[in-house]
């Protein structure tokens, strides 16, 4: 077995789906996200956290779950001077920054391996936090005074999709607000993110027109039209998001859906328009504090997303435990560069007190 020949005080550990292992011999790029992916962008932004990190006196290096191994170490990983640079040698970390969802049977067996080893490494996100906002299900479920109804397909058949109409239906028409709820739905994967695997479909629409395979798990809601944010000249489907460390929120956007798209995502080229904090709405903080109340942590980063109606009812869409660190132009940059800023310092108080 191979001894630990690097020990580097930060270790920023990615999903194995969306960055390339520092050993992987068929991969020829020199970043860890490829040049043709969803994640390319990424590159840039972890350049800059690990420079950051050396700014501040921490030495830092970029992993996926595919490199650890059974003692919580890492069996390669990625540096960045100027230039990456692989490396395939044994490390090990003082703290780790998580980038990955746990739900993969994958993931989840990585992160045993960092939490049941000999001298566990403390690890930035919220084990709780993850858990309940990695699933849509389990997220409404827990707030279902401030989300949209919300039950789960099973199985994703015609059988299964007319059962949980059904269901959704009686859960609609005892909702306060039931008059926003149209007659399409929503089918979106229940672990999913980005907006991916989110599909819109007709009341009456058979299951044979959904794809079978692109998730495992889905969950059904009804369409609501979301252009209830007029600010920043919005008419179309839009949402809201804030960005919540230590109990404060910190930062605030609305995404806001490309013509003829009713997911605002970022990805599926939605547009960003940050927003002073004084601009949030009213009833948008008074749901978080609401929220925040019920949450397993007080001190963790995350995001929270919100959508308004067009008759101006506020929904609770879900929460996100790891908010992306990603940029396309300058704003997002300097809003990225101020998370990154954020993060390494609560990392270094996670270093101390391990």
């Amino acid at each position: 077995m191979k001894k630990t020949n690097f020990k580097f005080d930060v270790m920023i550990i990615y999903d194995a789906i969306s960055a390339y292992s520092a050993a992987d011999l068929v991969y020829h790029e020199s970043a860890p996200f490829a040049a043709q992916g969803h994640y390319f962008n990424c590159n840039a932004c972890y350049e800059y956290f690990i420079k950051y990190c050396q700014q501040q006196n921490l030495s830092a290096a970029f992993t996926t779950t595919k490199d650890i191994n059974a003692k919580g170490q890492f069996k390669s990983f990625w540096t960045y001077n100027k230039q990456w640079q692989r490396h395939s040698a044994m490390a090990s970390a003082k703290v780790i920054f998580d980038k990955f969802s746990n739900l993969t049977p994958r993931n989840c067996r990585a992160r045993l391996l960092l939490t049941s080893a000999r001298i566990p490494v403390p690890i930035f996100h919220n084990q709780a936090m993850r858990i309940l906002f990695d699933d849509k299900l389990k997220t409404y479920l827990r707030f279902p005074h401030y989300g949209i109804p919300t039950v789960k397909v099973s199985p994703l058949n015609k059988t299964g999709l007319l059962k949980a109409k059904n269901t959704l239906q009686t859960l609609c028409t005892q909702h306060p607000y039931h008059e926003d709820f149209q007659t399409d739905f929503v089918l979106k994967d229940q672990f999913g993110m980005g907006g991916n695997n989110i599909f819109k479909i007709a009341a009456n629409e058979k299951s044979s027109t959904v794809p079978k395979k692109t998730a495992a798990h889905y969950v059904l809601q009804p369409f609501i039209q979301a252009s209830g944010f007029t600010m920043a000249h919005c008419t179309r489907n839009s949402d809201l998001r804030i960005i919540i460390c230590n109990n404060k929120i910190i930062q605030s956007y609305l995404r806001i859906a490309k013509t003829g798209e009713f997911r605002a995502n970022a990805v599926q080229g939605g547009k960003v328009v940050y927003l002073k904090l004084n601009q949030i709405p009213l009833d948008v903080k008074n749901m978080a504090k609401k929220i925040q109340k019920k949450l397993p942590s007080k001190t963790a980063l995350y995001a929270l997303d919100f959508i308004k109606s067009k008759k101006g009812h506020l929904y609770f869409i879900e929460g996100n435990n790891r908010p992306g660190l990603i940029w396309f132009d300058r704003e997002d940059e300097k809003r990225a560069k101020q998370l990154i800023h954020l993060v390494v310092k609560n990392l270094k108080k996670l270093i101390v007190k391990s």
